[in-house]
């Protein structure tokens, strides 16, 4: 039979082993919650990510829509451009027309005079 000192001994080392166990297993439980934290945060992060990148695409999209409205309308601005100028050269030569009718009505009111 053991000594009373050994069983002494033995049921102090039990206590503290137990102790021990009790501790590391609150620390254990704090690591998990800290990991399933972690875990939510990356998670959290990814779908952000994804968002942002679900985001960034419609934007180029809708860029190149808008790149393609642009250039549809500068070419509806070029066609405008040479339509004006072509108006603009038949005003000049009525009015040149009209200037040389008057001068020419004028010449011979003048010349019948």
């Amino acid at each position: 039979m053991p000594a009373w000192q050994e069983v002494s001994t033995a049921a102090a080392d039990l206590a503290t082993a137990q102790a021990q166990l009790q501790t590391y297993g609150k620390i254990a439980d704090l690591y998990e919650q800290e990991v399933e934290l972690l875990r939510t945060k990356a998670q959290r992060a990814a779908q952000d990510a994804d968002s942002a990148e679900a985001l960034a695409a419609q934007k180029r999209e809708r860029a190149n829509e808008e790149s393609g409205a642009l250039a549809m309308k500068r070419a509806d601005l070029g066609r405008i451009q040479v339509t004006v100028q072509e108006i603009e050269a038949v005003i000049a030569e009525a009015y040149r027309v009209m200037e040389e009718a008057n001068r020419k009505r004028v010449f011979e009111h003048e010349d019948g005079s």
